[in-house]
């Protein structure tokens, strides 16, 4: 029985090895192995830890006892195969991982001493075993925690300087790793950079700058490791901001501008820092330094001179420019002259130099500025020409000064050339006067005297004056005596040029002409004609002439004179020589050229005594014989009036006069104006002279007294001279007379000795109804 039990059990036990050993079998790496003991049992078989398992069997008993005791003899299990189990596949995917930040675009930049985060992610869909950082060299850093957006920070790591590798490493539950590397994510920088070549200076390169100028900030920088992160520049002291970034330019070169445009800023030296970073946050500074210049120069001194170093110059002329200018601050950079008024640059430069020679400066050797421009269509007009100079310092300021130059490019101007009408040979002086804005160079002036034969060139000059030329200075006169020079003046016509330059140079030149005449000598008394009235004649004209002499009167009546006409009235010789006899002179000839149409109506009347005793002789002499032509036309109808007188020669000599001392006067607004009077003609017993005047008024013939040569003054204002120059053919015998207006010659209280005769021409219209029509 109990070896039929025993075997039972054991078929059993075996059966249950069997099903066993086969199930276990079937797990990888699992093996089942053993024996079952005698009288024992299994109930169910257990297993633990990974695998499924297979092949096994549930016991049952078909015995109920067995159920309660299953070693009961005669208990036999029944073994019920177990369902195979379904296999779950294996977990063969990676977990998810990456660095955000730093990474290999966008590393981080650090001091051994420094900390940083780490930004990564580690996921995976059956969860996160383990996750670790390493830097390259470095332990790992473990039991990171897992997740997105993840950050550790790593401090302690003792980093020496240079780049390193950051590693993630991120294991599963089943053992899957995923390893990602940012390569040179961490650069560890220690050093800083370089900073060299630092100038601070104005937009020229200079070391000054003024209110609205440019400061220049340049600088060379580097940093092998970490690289630059700026460089900036502190310009607070300039009134700008603490960091001014300087721009990365070429090369390792940064450079900044900024315009200064504080006013109130304190002149001096001024320390700009530039401040060169690198990424890891090490710096260096490098101060450069400027000059803070917000005053302007000052010209000290000024001359603006022509190059002989006259105030006077002329187109063509060197105008010579001198300048002292100091700066309290900075240097005088440059200075300039505005020469555009005499047609030069708007901005000549002047050079800096010694100065030589210049008159307002007291030194003789003094540092300065020079320059010169030559005067060239200068758009001023004549007179003080305004010229500035400006300085400007090395920080751009400026100051301004100017000083004069006098233009003058108008040449002399002459007046009142004398003669200019028919004269006598025996004329003593030939006269003009000379004006200019500026001072005339005498001893350039010329006289030229050509006559039909030959032609004389007469010269002042300061070392050789020619004869008979002489010159006042102060009134501008200037004359020339045929008679010292030994000019002997024939009758023919005589052309006089004269030609004199300015100080500056400008010619002036007036040229006119004048017909001689040389009287005829005869040792036989002079016989008159007997002609019983007077003998006229008309030139150019449709006027008639009426006239009626006598011993004692002439009465003329001129109708009809039509303006340019002459009429020509020659008296009874034989009235002539008694009158001439009687009363010392007299009137022989007269001719009257009109300016208008008139009728004119004159007498004249002789006496021994004056007519008019309210009227004094000049100089408060007396006359020896008087002669009045009361008439009714007026000044403005006479072009010119033409006499010619005789003088009795005896009564000359009884004064001790002689001819060429012989004047004559006009009464002209109460003064006494003189004028030549030509000798023509003489005899044993008489002189005949001519004078030509502009008008109608009282004359008086007065004489010189022989050792008072008193000179003949202009006193009355002159109007210009027009001159009509002849040609070389002009100068024969038959040529025409050319016209110059003369202007007249005013004499205030003459000093001449001896009155000869009165010619007392009436401005008023004494005989007004005398007029016919």
């Amino acid at each position: 029985m109990h070896d039929s039990i025993f075997g039972r059990r054991a078929v059993n036990i075996l059966l249950i090895c069997c099903v066993l050993l086969g199930t276990l079998a079937s797990i990888p790496g699992i093996a089942v192995a053993g024996t079952v003991p005698e009288f024992a049992s299994i109930s169910s078989v257990h297993f633990s830890g990974d695998g499924t398992a297979g092949g096994a069997e549930t016991a049952s008993y078909d015995d109920p006892i067995c159920s309660v005791d299953p070693y009961y003899p005669g208990c036999y299990p029944i073994l019920t195969p177990m369902p195979t189990p379904t296999s779950t596949p294996s977990d063969t995917t990676k977990p998810t991982a990456s660095i955000t930040s730093p990474t290999s675009a966008s590393p981080v930049y650090v001091t051994s001493s420094d900390s940083f985060d780490v930004s990564y992610s580690a996921t995976d869909a059956g969860g996160v075993s383990t996750t670790s950082l390493t830097l390259t060299g470095k332990t790992p850093i473990s039991s990171l925690g897992s997740g997105t957006e993840q950050t550790y920070t790593v401090s302690g790591e003792s980093l020496s300087p240079g780049t390193y590798d950051l590693t993630l490493t991120v294991v599963d539950l089943t053992g899957n790793t995923r390893t990602v590397t940012e390569s040179d994510a961490v650069v560890v920088d220690d050093t800083s950079p370089s900073l060299s070549d630092v100038t601070v200076s104005n937009q020229a390169g200079g070391d000054t700058v003024g209110v609205g100028g440019t400061v220049v900030i340049s600088a060379t920088a580097t940093d092998a490791l970490s690289g630059l992160d700026a460089v900036t520049a502190d310009v607070t002291a300039l009134g700008g901001p603490s960091k001014l970034s300087l721009d990365h330019t070429e090369g390792d070169s940064f450079e900044a501008t900024y315009t200064l445009e504080d006013e109130t800023l304190t002149d001096g030296i001024v320390w700009i820092p530039v401040v060169a970073t690198d990424r890891a946050g090490k710096s260096l500074t490098n101060p450069s330094a400027i000059t803070v210049d917000t005053t302007a120069p000052t010209i000290t001194k000024l001359e603006v001179v022509g190059s002989d170093g006259s105030e006077f110059v002329t187109e063509g002329d060197t105008v010579v420019v001198s300048v002292q200018a100091v700066d309290p601050t900075s240097d005088v950079d440059s200075v300039t002259v505005d020469a555009s008024p005499l047609g030069g640059s708007e901005a000549v430069a002047l050079q800096k130099q010694h100065l030589l020679h210049i008159n307002v400066i007291p030194s003789h050797d003094t540092e300065g500025w020079y320059g010169t421009f030559v005067v060239t269509k200068p758009s001023a007009a004549d007179g003080p020409v305004l010229l500035t100079v400006m300085a400007t310092d090395t920080a751009g300021n400026t100051e301004t000064l100017s000083d004069t130059v006098t233009l003058d490019t108008t040449a002399p101007t002459f007046s009142g050339p004398s003669p200019t009408t028919r004269v006598s040979s025996r004329t003593s002086t030939i006269s003009a006067t000379v004006a200019d804005a500026n001072d005339v160079d005498w001893k350039t002036l010329a006289v030229t005297v050509e006559r039909a034969d030959e032609t004389k060139l007469y010269v002042h000059d300061a070392t050789s004056s020619s004869a008979g030329v002489s010159v006042d200075t102060t009134t501008g006169e200037l004359t020339f005596s045929p008679k010292e020079a030994g000019l002997q003046l024939d009758e023919q016509k005589i052309r006089v040029t004269l030609s004199v330059e300015d100080t500056t140079g400008n010619v002036g030149t007036t040229t006119w002409t004048f017909d001689v005449d040389v009287p005829t000598k005869s040792k036989k008394h002079k016989q008159p004609t007997p002609v019983p009235t007077l003998l006229t004649h008309v030139d150019d004209g449709l006027a008639s002439v009426t006239a009626v002499d006598s011993e004692t009167e002439t009465s003329v009546r001129i109708t009809q004179a039509t303006a340019g006409s002459t009429v020509n009235v020659t008296f009874d010789p034989v009235n002539v020589t008694t009158r001439t006899v009687r009363d010392g002179a007299t009137l022989s000839e007269m001719s009257v050229t009109f300016a208008e149409r008139a009728d004119f109506d004159f007498r004249v009347e002789y006496s021994p005594t004056t007519f008019d005793a309210e009227t004094p002789d000049p100089d408060g002499q007396s006359s020896v014989g008087y002669l009045r032509v009361d008439h009714e036309m007026s000044d403005a109808s006479v072009e010119s009036v033409t006499f010619t007188f005789d003088v009795n020669r005896s009564t000359i000599e009884a004064k001790n006069a002689t001819p060429e001392s012989l004047v004559l006067y006009r009464l002209v607004d109460g003064e006494w104006v003189t004028y030549d009077l030509n000798l023509v003609e003489e005899t044993d017993d008489t002189y005949t002279f001519r004078a030509t005047v502009p008008g109608l008024s009282l004359f008086v013939i007065g004489a010189v007294e022989a050792e008072t040569d008193a000179p003949i003054v202009d006193a009355e204002a002159t109007t210009p001279v027009e001159t009509v120059t002849a040609s070389a053919d002009d100068l024969s015998d038959d040529a025409p007379t050319d016209v110059v207006t003369t202007p007249e010659t005013a004499t205030t209280s003459p000093g001449f000795g001896l009155v000869l005769a009165l010619v007392a021409l009436a401005l008023c219209a004494l005989f007004a109804g005398r007029r016919r029509d």
